[in-house]
């Protein structure tokens, strides 16, 4: 390149640095542009030519085009290395001293030199050692000579060269030492790394380390140079020969910076130093010989008077890291009892009581530091409570491994001190911080991350303490418990009595005590709780006196609702009041989430937690309340039943509904509607509650019902249904399905699981009341459906319902069915996630009556509409995918004579291809539902019905698009579609080989009969299909691997599948020829030309061989015929 190309390439990079670099510059474009050209040309240039123009450019006044130069010849340095231009490395080299001994490099700004230092770094990586060709071995010597380090210690000057050889070496181990350029699992640059470190530890690391103590011991009131200094030694100390370091004369070195300027450096150096892998007696020793107790001491109270949190942190993590080495030799020694006898003591003495002190630690004003560093020392006080735990733990549920691995040793009094004051400081710690006074200005969620990063863990050491002794763990926190706080007015005091309420009923919950399973719920530590959430519960009012403090009632609704088990427990000893019963103390519960500050709370927050509270509760508790208190809680409730306004945009809500424009709209302010979902658990409670009265009336039921009813009719009868109106319906009919959930939950007895249908179809057909209150339902159901089926959401809400109807009336609905189906069927504006979601509804019916036999002209008649609704939608995806893909051809054909009639042509085949791609999505979709279906038929053992003269056209009409529509992309594009079909398909051959429905655990199999010509149909399409796949070239069927394997799998089991299916049915009939076996030999074979030899070679091994060993043999059948 000459100079004029020079010269131009150095005004464009300057010109581009500009641009890059210009804020004023808006133009987002031209800054990209600028950075890509920067990117590239160091890629598309010679190296010789673009070290010229670095250098022109850092001759430069401009500081950013200087620093620019530098990484551009920094970047030069690996790009030479990878070509192995020997010449131009070595022109880097001479250039790079040349900057160095430049008298003005002294005065070049502190962020040019830092980037300096990179510059000789890779200079370093790539010319270092024999690894290099041995390009600059001697990197160390030339650059302390070149900087005459040795001037710098004699004339206390020019200190600056100092830290650029400092701040390099610490970039150069950055590169090696923590592998800066290594890619994970990359064993080439592992090695290569390793090899210069070895090259360094022979030849220069004692010159380091010779020059780091000198410093340490010459160099003073120049703390910049200190802290690289200490970093340096801390940095290199994982890997260079320990003894460089650590002797005393050293460590004084290092500790003579153990003060105020200095001490954070020195921490993390210390850190490092004592982190380094040693015997068992020499880190113990060294730890000894740091003997950092006082001093620590002295700078915490240095740092708390200067209100100095880096130090604090500082010195935290070292207490930390000393107690975490402490901590892991007693674990990789735990056999040697003198080892670790001596460093429990030594934890005892030396690390214990500066924890404690920073885990107590409170800053004045700095919440966030506080809290940084009480964490800090976490991660050594879980290492120590562990240890606590297998030498001395009695407590831990009987059995778990905590209290399977103790050795309990008898505690003796310095352990049980540490535990008491460590209840002591958790007690003091897990109280909300001033930070958190103002609860209306609280952030939920940062409420949930500070309970999760601190107080859970201040909770998790508490209970570490209670496994290993629990009468310390209860000494303190029932000291605790057992105050009154409803005499505290400060609200952060009643949420911590809740909060350590709540952690004390879990550790009784999970046994964390340690006492025997039989006496969980008798035990003097059990009676004793039940005793304090009875407290908690009589005195509730006092203890929720702000009904908007979502933290404290929250607090108070998880305590009622988790632990009502031990709530409830009849205690007539111990109780607030030994005549109550459980029955009154549930009535009581109850009656809290009545409560203003329960489901009635003005603060929606509050409304929402009490809701979902109410109805874990009463699932959980089960109450079985009389008939006369139900009806006095149902009229408490009543309010809370009526249907709240929905809160969205008036304008939104008037406007007339329709079923195609705006249905998205109406679809996302339901979505939306946070109230109604809240408003659902309450109906699912109430519901529960009605269920489970043994004496309930048809009048209270439908003293509940009615207003639903009342509203739905109003709505109905509505002229002009606006989204206002739809929404509403929708939320009527939904409340009305979780009433009846709640009923179905009722209904159930203890310990039963919610969808044991028969017990609830036979328990509902004997109760006149029930049957007649859900017949009541579904007609009134069925006719706000019947007014309303253009609304998907109506469509959905109605499914809802009779979903949760159909478990409860079984065969009793079947005089709705037809008519609720038959509005679906007739409906033309499902689209295909509707479809979808309407196939898994009528695959319930399927589920629910399989084992009714008087369920057989209900379900019959449902199949074949079912079937030609997904067709119909299938035929109208595959006309639109036909279409765009018409249209997209016919585009590309077009002749354009001009831009714009180019663009429009592009916006077209964008469309077009975009429809298409998303009609065949849609199409891909619904096929896995209804081949979905199609297996819950067979698997729920009702595939009979699919033979019967009213469904056998469809029967047809499926097997054959089942094995017509596999084509080339199905084959090897869409897998889980591809495996469904041959499964189908599988069952299918299963079930109806041999022209007749066979299926053992099918009840309705005698009620259909033989389906002529079945058989051959069937055994012609599976059989061609099965030798048309893997031979026909069209199909690019790949048997070594991906999908193509997994189909020619499927391929060998059907074939396998039909020859077990004819020879069972055989062995049945008392029949010798086997039918499939005939059609294979006789006029499969013979039709493609197959050899007799091979032929009966096959026979014999579909014959013989276990489906395993025919899937081997089948893949090598095909490798050898292709």
């Amino acid at each position: 390149m000459n100079n004029n190309d020079v010269n131009l390439l150095l005004q464009q990079i300057i010109q581009a640095i500009d641009y890059a670099n210009n804020p004023t510059n808006t133009n987002a474009q031209l800054k990209n542009q600028a950075v890509e050209f920067l990117s590239s040309i160091k890629k598309n240039s010679s190296p010789d030519t673009l070290i010229n123009v670095f250098l022109l450019i850092y001759k430069q006044d401009n500081p950013i085009y200087k620093f620019f130069a530098i990484q551009g010849l920094t970047d030069l340095c690996l790009i030479c290395k990878e070509k192995n231009d020997l010449a131009c490395l070595n022109l880097l080299k001479q250039n790079s001293i040349s900057f160095l001994q430049d008298s003005n490099f002294s005065t070049t700004p502190e962020f040019i030199q830092s980037k300096f230092t990179e510059f000789l770094a890779n200079l370093f990586y790539t010319m270092y050692s024999s690894q290099n060709n041995n390009l600059w071995n001697d990197f160390f010597n030339d650059l302390l000579n070149i900087l005459d380090i040795n001037s710098v210690f004699i004339n206390k000057t020019d200190y600056y060269k100092l830290s650029i050889f400092l701040k390099l070496t610490l970039q150069i181990n950055t590169m090696i030492g923590e592998q800066m350029y290594n890619t994970t699992g990359n064993k080439d640059a592992q090695k290569f790394h390793n090899e210069l470190k070895d090259f360094m530890r022979i030849n220069d690391v004692k010159v380091l380390a010779n020059l780091w103590f000198k410093l340490l011991a010459e160099i003073d009131n120049q703390d910049d140079i200190t802290k690289l200094t200490l970093t340096n030694i801390g940095s290199f100390i994982s890997w260079i020969d320990i003894n460089l370091i650590i002797n005393e004369n050293s460590i004084n070195l290092i500790f003579n910076n153990f003060k105020s300027n200095t001490v954070i450096a020195c921490c993390s150096c210390i850190s490092e130093i004592i982190s380094k892998k040693m015997p068992a007696e020499n880190k113990v020793s060294l730890l000894n010989m740091l003997n950092l107790t006082e001093k620590i001491k002295t700078l915490i109270q240095f740092a708390l008077n200067k209100e100095n949190t880096e130090i604090l942190l500082s010195l935290s993590s070292l207490v930390n890291s000393i107690g975490m080495e402490y901590c892991i030799i007693i674990d990789n020694n735990s056999s040697n009892l003198n080892i670790v006898t001596q460093v429990d003591s030594l934890i005892l003495q030396n690390v214990v009581p500066t924890s404690e002190e920073f885990l107590k630690m409170t800053l004045p004003d700095d919440n966030a530091g506080t809290l940084e560093i009480n964490m800090k020392v976490f991660p050594f006080i879980a290492n120590y409570l562990s240890f606590l735990k297998k030498n001395f733990a009695i407590g831990g549920k009987p059995g778990s491994p905590v209290n399977l691995q103790s050795k309990k040793l008898p505690i003796d009094e310095l352990h049980v001190n540490f535990l008491k004051q460590i209840m002591n400081i958790l007690q003091f710690k897990m109280v909300l911080n001033k930070e958190f006074v103002d609860y209306t200005s609280i952030d939920p969620e940062e409420m949930k991350e500070y309970n999760d990063n601190y107080r859970d863990k201040l909770k998790n050491f508490q209970d570490s303490v209670c496994i290993v002794n629990p009468t310390v763990y209860l000494q303190h926190i029932l000291s605790y418990l057992q105050t009154d706080v409803t005499a505290d007015q400060e609200w952060i005091m009643k949420e911590f009595y809740l909060f350590q309420l709540n952690n004390f009923a879990e550790s009784v919950r999970n046994n964390l005590i340690g006492v025997s399973k039989s006496e969980l719920f008798n035990n003097e530590t059990t009676l004793m709780l039940t005793k304090l959430l009875k407290n908690m519960l009589i005195n509730s009012k006092k203890v929720i006196d702000d009904n908007n403090n979502v933290f404290v009632i929250t607090e108070f609704f998880e305590i009622v609702g988790r632990h009502q088990n031990f709530l409830l427990i009849k205690d007539p000893t111990n109780g607030l009041n030994p005549s109550s019963s459980s029955q009154e103390l549930i009535l009581l519960v109850i009656d809290s989430f009545l409560s203003p500050f329960g489901i009635f709370n003005n603060n929606l927050q509050n409304k929402f937690n009490a809701c979902s509270s109410f109805n874990k509760f009463v699932k959980t508790c089960r109450p079985s309340i009389n008939m006369s208190q139900l009806v006095e809680i149902v009229n408490k409730i009543k309010p809370s039943l009526q249907i709240a306004t929905i809160n969205a945009d008036p304008s939104q809500l008037n406007t007339v509904a329709d079923s195609a424009t705006n249905s998205h709209i109406i679809k996302k302010i339901s979505i939306d509607d946070d109230v109604f979902e809240n408003q659902l658990n309450v109906f699912e409670a109430v519901g529960f509650l009605l269920g489970s009265c043994p004496d309930l009336s048809f009048e209270l039921l439908d003293y509940v019902l009615s207003p639903l009813f009342s509203d739905l009719e109003s709505s109905i009868s509505a002229e002009v249904k606006t989204v206002s109106c739809i929404l509403r319906t929708h939320h009527l009919l939904f409340a009305i399905g979780n009433l009846i959930r709640g009923i179905h939950s009722g209904l159930l007895p203890d310990n039963s699981y919610l969808h044991n249908i028969e017990f609830n179809g036979e328990k509902v057909l004997t109760n006149s009341v029930l049957t007649k209150v859900f017949s009541n339902i579904a007609e009134v159901v069925l006719v706000t459906l019947q007014y309303f089926s253009k609304y998907q959401l109506i469509r959905e809400s109605a499914r809802f319902v009779f979903a949760r109807l159909l478990i409860l009336l079984n065969v009793n609905l079947g005089t709705y069915v037809e008519r609720l189906l038959t509005i679906f069927y007739t409906t033309s504006n499902m689209d295909v996630d509707e479809i979808l979601d309407f196939l898994s509804f009528v695959g319930q019916f399927f589920y629910i009556l399989s084992t009714k036999t008087e369920s057989f002209d209900i379900l019959n008649k449902i199949l074949t509409p079912v079937f030609q609704k997904v067709y119909e939608k299938l035929n109208e995806l595959e006309t639109e995918i036909e279409m765009s893909t018409s249209l997209s051809s016919n585009t590309n054909n077009l002749a354009t004579t001009s831009s714009n009639e180019s663009v429009i042509k592009n916006d077209v085949i964008a469309s077009s291809m975009s429809n298409r791609t998303d009609s065949y999505r849609e199409k891909i979709k619904l096929r896995k539902g209804l081949f979905s279906f199609l297996q819950g038929l067979t698997t729920n053992h009702i595939s009979s019905l699919l033979s019967s003269a009213e469904n056998s056209n469809s029967l047809s009409i499926i097997i054959n698009d089942l094995i017509t529509s596999i084509d080339k992309n199905l084959v090897n594009n869409e897998p889980v579609l591809m495996r469904m079909q041959m499964n189908v398909l599988i069952n299918f051959v299963k079930y109806f080989g041999m022209g007749q429905a066979f299926d053992e655990a099918d009840i309705h199999t005698g009620r259909v009969g033989k389906l002529d010509g079945l058989f051959e149909f069937l055994v012609s399409k599976s059989v061609n299909l099965c030798f048309e796949v893997p031979f026909n070239p069209e199909y690019s069927l790949n048997i070594e691997k991906g999908p193509g394997r997994n189909v020619a799998i499927d391929l060998s089991r059907v074939l396998k599948t039909y020859y077990k299916t004819n020879k069972e049915y055989c062995e049945r009939n008392n029949m010798t020829n086997n039918n499939f076996l005939l059609y294979l030999s006789e006029s499969y074979f013979p039709q493609i030309q197959i050899p007799v030899n091979i032929s009966n070679d096959f026979i014999n091994n579909l014959i013989a061989l276990d489906d395993k060993q025919f899937e081997k043999y089948w893949m090598n059948f095909i490798g050898k015929m292709k």
